[in-house]
């Protein structure tokens, strides 16, 4: 089992450091410069000289020391631009302004974190973030376009929508998978938490889960039940492990219920073939008329139509 922690914690360590780098390269750069090293000392030196005359309240030389750093400043200003340079270059350019790539913000977890530890969890399941297909991808017609609209007002009321539990019935080809891509894509672009994952590799994780219980396992069944959106990938493909695969299915959807979160199926299993192969209570879950919602795409094969 992979150890999302530690990914995350290498992935924040190396945005800052590439960020540290390519500021410490461009100092280098600027420090190599005599004109621009003497200006900048010379600028210290007015900066101390300025902190004592305002200590002192000495309003003459504020004025005069205040006009000198300025024009150095300037020369300053100047030469690094004769470089190709800006002051801006010279400090680390992180790729999260609110945490400066550390991965929290004024104590709290921030937005960003979020997002990496979804793509991160993802790609160790062979999913791309990067190319997740979007709404702009769809093309509407007579059989989806009354479900897409079901679909966009979900996205829009997320996370206050009605329904906490979506599932998404169809044969091969309908395109369940693209339509759950598009809504992953959405979300994540709006700072939620989404994970996406298939039945298969779900079942494998809490098989691994029961018999080890290690704490990368642990941290991993957590990041599962907290996400705001679990999307369960080809309900129907997971081998049926004794006491683990019905059982923690059950478990999770019963825990993201408790906390208000979203879940979300994909399966090519009909109602009565879901009833059949899982649990009552499972089936009652999925079915419950005032959390849940089952869309069946009765579309044409779109990927035999696109060949």
């Amino acid at each position: 089992m992979f150890d999302l922690s530690r990914q995350i914690s290498e992935l924040y360590s190396n945005l800052r450091k590439s960020a540290e780098d390519k500021a410490d390269y461009y100092n280098s750069i600027a420090n190599n410069n005599f004109n621009y090293k003497k200006i900048t000392k010379q600028i210290i030196e007015i900066s101390l000289e300025l902190s004592k005359a305002e200590f002192k309240n000495d309003l003459k030389n504020i004025t005069s020391l205040k006009s000198q750093k300025n024009l150095l400043l300037e020369k300053q200003d100047n030469i690094l631009k004769n470089l190709g340079l800006n002051k801006n270059k010279l400090n680390p350019n992180f790729l999260c302004k609110k945490c400066n790539d550390t991965g929290l913000a004024n104590g709290k977890v921030c937005d960003c974190y979020k997002k990496y530890y979804s793509k991160i969890f993802m790609e160790n399941f062979n999913f791309d973030l990067d190319n997740l297909h979007k709404f702009s991808d769809s093309k509407i017609d007579k059989y989806n376009e009354k479900d897409f609209e079901i679909i966009k007002k979900y996205c829009e009321h997320f996370p206050n929508s009605k329904t906490k539990n979506l599932t998404f019935l169809g044969k091969t080809g309908t395109g369940k998978t693209f339509i759950t891509e598009c809504i992953a894509s959405d979300l994540l672009d709006k700072n939620f938490n989404v994970i996406l994952i298939t039945a298969f590799n779900l079942a494998t994780m809490l098989k691994e889960y029961h018999y080890s219980f290690s704490k990368s396992s642990s941290e991993l069944i957590k990041i599962i039940n907290d996400s705001d959106l679990l999307i369960i990938d080809d309900l129907g493909s997971e081998p049926i492990i004794k006491n683990i695969t019905l059982e923690y299915f059950l478990s999770i959807l019963n825990e993201r219920q408790s906390l208000n979160k979203h879940t979300m199926f994909t399966t090519n299993l009909s109602k009565d073939e879901i009833l059949m192969k899982y649990n009552d209570r499972f089936f009652a879950r999925l079915t419950d008329k005032e959390i849940s919602l089952i869309l069946e795409l009765n579309y044409p094969n779109y990927r035999l139509k696109n060949n």
